[in-house]
């Protein structure tokens, strides 16, 4: 719990700047590390509070519920998304229309059939995947379309009006964008799956 504990800390204070509130913060986690679990109605003011501070957890959280993939990969996700000039609200927005966008191929909709057909997918590929493993599904096809035009009007008919600001992201293709998420979390950038588990699941049992 601890070591959680401290990443949250970290995590928080990185993007936001905190100074004086971080050595607080840092006082509250040493106490909540020796106390244990006999404090951990503290513990849990702990992460409300470092959400509090950090306007991006709240938006995961949200867009983790509405996408339903997990917290810790859409974090990495918006990482990416950002550093590429898009945005969280901009990535979430773009994952729920594919989500729709793949359930009307999969009713028969041949206009969205012949956008999967363009990148070579077929809608059987997509058809009982995770949400995260069709968006990787379809970067890598995207990734692999050498004209702009075609990739931009491509983009905007599975991702939606947003769908441009995400093709610098989708350029990566699956691979770029999982090392690049591997890195962000090996820094620290990004929350991995024990800080999420500790930040997201008491700030779900508290709506």
């Amino acid at each position: 719990m601890a070591g959680a504990v401290n990443k949250i800390v970290n995590y928080t204070f990185r993007l936001n700047g905190a100074g004086q509130a971080q050595s607080r913060m840092r006082g509250l986690a040493t106490a909540a590390a020796g106390i244990g679990l006999a404090i951990a109605g503290a513990t849990t003011q702990l992460f409300m509070m470092a959400n509090r501070l950090t306007q991006n957890a709240a938006a995961i959280e949200d867009f983790s519920r509405q996408t339903g993939i997990a917290a810790s990969e859409l974090a990495g996700l918006g990482y990416i998304a950002e550093q590429d000039g898009a945005s969280l609200e901009a990535l979430g927005a773009g994952i729920k229309r594919m989500t729709r966008t793949i359930n009307d191929a999969e009713d028969g909709l041949q206009t969205y059939i012949r956008s999967f057909d363009a990148l070579g997918i077929s809608v059987d590929q997509l058809s009982g995947q995770s949400v995260e493993e069709q968006f990787y599904i379809i970067a890598e096809a995207m990734s692999k379309v050498a004209d702009d035009s075609t990739r931009a009007a491509l983009a905007q008919e599975i991702f939606g009006r947003g769908g441009m600001q995400l093709i610098p992201m989708l350029d990566r293709g699956r691979e770029g964008i999982e090392e690049m998420a591997d890195e962000a979390r090996e820094l620290g950038i990004i929350l991995d799956d024990e800080v999420s588990n500790y930040v997201f699941v008491p700030l779900n049992k508290n709506r």
